[in-house]
């Protein structure tokens, strides 16, 4: 009788501690008089849910304060017009964004850059107030709920991408309102919660779905205990997912065969079509460089931890990691392998899937990548602020205050040392170089743009403020405008053939901005940053033209401050090195008196390396004689002195292509040789000119 009633005990024992409710982190966190914390576990007070809402007002009023009122680099033209004609973006299309951003245009405030960027700075802080309500549940803490939540919207890459127009924040939202759900799903699996993340992370496939399925893992896990709920509504959940995916995109498929004014591709007609738009072929050539290796993963491996290191303050860091023990000390564990295999895959995996080199340029393409990476370090850091003043508590008031006054330092010290570094309130670089280029045009003239640093800014000033109604704009390639010349992916022989009909074909002045696929069969006639095709002349050097709008932007260009943002630098170096290629066609050409004007910009040419490159190229290609060639080596040489941590292998290749070309017309073939070598050495590429040269060379034989 003895051994049945002790047994009867212990079941009884066992069954009370499964059932017992989660125990709080310390027994301080049950005394009503914890001012810093507002509740006990798995409930968030209506208190909390104002002070979340008072951090986003407070990160609302920072973004719409840093935001730029007119058009930005990297992709925020080509969002700013697809926004605004509800038109059809790149791969693959982010139709959930294409909605929300022509919704927020239609609202009448400001310019319609700004309400698009407004948009982002929206979807931001509401992506910091899901953060917040998370670690507010997950601890019971209001200080580290709003500190989290302030902290994340603070970071120096969040708020880059909550003041232009971008789907990252949109991205970041989706995930922690799918991660919300499923947390709520886990403590209590309740059909409307599972319909409601089923759907919602659907609709996320349909805006940046690459990102999102690196995170799946934390959602998933965070539902394993649950899985045979899940599973016993999987007859509704899919339905509800695929639906959630497939509408948007449905829709973006209509909307391009409605030939609106922006669609990337142009119409999605066939099954093939659509597939390799949504699945992002196209961009495999653009995301895999043919001289990117282990050392650039590694590069951006270090790149994504560092950041992590630092992108919240190193004390956000310790904190972060605190709370990584502290939830694997308290459990459950399997949720948070989840988020561990998460923050781990939209970091470490993406650079290791990605062939980028690991360049100036490709850290800024990449930078925005692990914003949901980051975030888990804010919701971590958060759980770790809330156990360090739960053990505060125990040594007193004086203790918790000084710990409070420690994490709350941390939003704190990001707004100091962000705010000049996001601050894009008076940006207008873009704007005033695309207006400078269109207002240099003849009336009713052709422009070809080609990349997304002329198309989307030019695009924008011209569509959307009107500038030069008269000018026809095309893309070379035949994408995001509707007056394609031809089809979006044409051979590279088709483009040429194509381009070559039109300009043949076309009584109105012809202009462009690059010379990568037109047809080298004209001379031309050079204005600073734009070129007008002469197609009654044979090819040869450009004849430089009196351009003064061009030069007053050139002078504003070379005593501008250092641009901050990488796109806007790496921009302004383009248009340095096409000045400079103005200025040596001018140095070269029949026009003496341009030539003596010019001598002031010559000389501030000679301070910058971009300028002195683009001199170097028309008077290595174009010099007439001897002394040329000679002043383009002490060009050369002189930039040499200039290189800095702009530049890419392919430039770098370019120069000691020019300084091979230059050493073979000096009669010095064995320096030509070598140079070429170094240049095949440095960017191994198939597009390096210096392959062919040092063919041609080994074939001519031995000098005699």
């Amino acid at each position: 009788m003895t051994a049945v009633l002790k047994k009867a005990r212990a079941e009884s024992k066992r069954h009370r501690s499964r059932n017992r409710p989660p125990r709080a982190p310390a027994a301080s966190l049950r005394r009503a008089g914890a001012w810093w914390r507002s509740h006990d576990l798995h409930a968030v007070s209506t208190p909390d849910r104002l002070l979340l809402a008072a951090v986003g007002a407070v990160l609302l009023v920072v973004f719409a304060a840093t935001t730029s009122h007119t058009v930005l680099l990297e992709d925020d033209g080509l969002f700013l017009l697809e926004s605004a004609t509800l038109g059809v973006s790149h791969p693959p299309g982010y139709p959930v964004h294409t909605v929300l951003g022509w919704l927020a245009s239609q609202v009448p405030v400001g310019t319609v850059a700004f309400r698009v960027h407004f948009l982002s700075g929206v979807l931001g802080v509401l992506a910091c107030i899901v953060l917040g309500w998370i670690v507010a549940r997950r601890t019971g803490s209001r200080l580290a709920a709003t500190c989290a939540a302030a902290a994340y919207g603070l970071s120096e890459h969040f708020w880059s991408q909550a003041i232009l127009a971008e789907v990252y924040t949109l991205n970041a939202l989706l995930f922690f309102v799918v991660l919300a759900l499923c947390i709520e799903a886990a403590a209590n699996p309740r059909p409307r919660v599972l319909f409601a993340a089923a759907t919602l992370y659907g609709i996320s496939l349909a805006n940046h779905w690459p990102l999102m399925v690196l995170a799946t893992p934390a959602l998933a896990l965070t539902l394993a205990r649950q899985w045979r709920a899940v599973l016993a509504r999987a007859h509704l959940l899919a339905p509800a997912l695929v639906a959630g995916a497939l509408v948007p995109y449905a829709f973006m498929i209509w909307r391009s065969n409605q030939d609106p004014s922006i669609a990337f591709y142009g119409p999605l007609r066939t099954w093939r079509d659509i597939v390799f738009y949504i699945s992002r072929r196209g961009y495999a050539g653009v995301e895999a460089s043919a001289t990117a290796g282990w050392a650039d993963k590694l590069g951006f491996i270090r790149y994504v931890l560092s950041q992590a290191m630092l992108v919240l303050t190193p004390a956000g860091a310790l904190l972060a990691i605190a709370g990584l023990v502290k939830c694997w000390r308290d459990g459950p564990r399997v949720p948070l392998v989840g988020e561990l295999v998460a923050f781990f895959a939209s970091g470490v995996l993406l650079a290791l899937m990605l062939g980028f080199d690991y360049d100036f340029l490709n850290i800024a393409v990449f930078r925005p990548y692990p914003l949901i990476a980051y975030g888990l370090l804010a919701l971590w850091m958060g759980t770790g602020a809330a156990w360090m003043l739960s053990a505060l508590d125990r040594r007193g008031a004086l203790a918790v205050r000084v710990g409070a006054t420690a994490v709350s330092v941390i939003p704190a010290v990001l707004l100091m040392t962000n705010y000049s570094r996001n601050d894009r309130s008076r940006d207008d670089f873009a704007d005033r170089y695309a207006r400078v280029l269109l207002q240099q045009l003849d009336p009713d003239a052709v422009l070809f743009v080609y990349g997304d640093s002329d198309t989307g800014p030019i695009g924008y000033v011209h569509m959307i403020d009107g500038v030069r109604p008269d000018v026809t704009v095309y893309n070379m390639q035949g994408l995001v405008f509707r007056n394609r010349l031809l089809p979006a992916l044409s051979s590279p022989r088709r483009r040429v053939e194509r381009l070559g009909a039109f300009i043949a074909s076309t009584r109105k002045p012809v202009y462009h901005m690059t010379e990568q696929i037109l047809p080298p069969a004209y001379g031309e006639e050079h204005f600073g940053f734009v070129k007008r095709l002469l197609p009654g002349k044979s090819p040869g050097a450009p004849v430089a033209r009196n351009a003064e709008a061009s030069e007053q932007f050139f002078r504003d260009l070379v005593h501008m401050p250092e641009p901050r943002d990488r796109w806007e630098r790496y921009t302004r170096n383009q248009l340095l090195h096409q000045f400079g290629n103005y200025l040596g066609a001018a140095e070269i050409g029949p026009d003496a008196s341009l030539r003596e004007r010019l001598k002031p910009l010559i000389e501030s040419a000679e301070s910058n390396y971009f300028c002195l490159n683009g001199m170097v190229e028309i008077l290595t290609q174009f010099g007439p004689d001897r002394p040329a060639w000679e002043r383009a080596v002490r060009y050369l040489d002189r930039a040499a002195l200039l290189r800095d941590e702009t530049l890419d292998r392919e430039r770098l290749g370019r120069e000691r292509y020019l300084g091979g070309f230059l050493a073979f017309r000096l009669g010095d073939r064995a320096g030509a040789e070598r140079a070429f070598r170094n240049s095949i050495q440095i960017f191994p590429g198939p597009t390096n000119a210096s392959v062919s040269a040092l063919a041609q060379l080994q074939q001519a034989g031995p000098s005699r």
